[in-house]
Formats: structure tokens, sequence, C-alpha cells
């Protein structure tokens, strides 16, 4: 079984929102949702690049985007 992490996201409120009726209406968790969401936009974002990522060379940068 794979680790399982946390993961503290900063989005926004009726997204959130949208989620969590998601989870309701599915009878799902707000993780498991949450999860699918991440893999299948994960996918999409590697065909696009035309197979998995590669391996970080440093840290993510944290807070807002830069503009």
């Amino acid at each position: 079984m794979a680790k399982v992490v946390s993961l503290k996201l900063n989005v926004d409120a009726d997204l959130v929102e949208r989620v969590r009726n998601a989870a309701w209406w599915t009878r799902d968790t707000l993780t498991e949702v949450t999860r699918r969401a991440l893999v299948s936009e994960l996918a999409k974002l590697e065909r696009k690049n035309g197979g998995p990522f590669k391996p970080r060379s440093g840290q993510l940068r944290t807070g807002p985007r830069p503009k």
C-alpha cells in the first residue's frame, strides 16, 4: 500500500463547497473525491507531457503564485 501523507492546500471557498457537495451526493469521502480528481488531472497533464514528469530538482515554492 502507498504511503499516505497529509496535504494542505489553499483553494477558493466555492470550489471546496462543490467538492463537499459531490462527496455528499456520491456518498464518498472528501478525501476520495479529491484523490480521484487529482489522479484524473495528473493523468491529463502527463499525457500532454508525453509521460510522467521528471523528479523535481529542488523544493516547490510556497505561497501565492507569482504574477
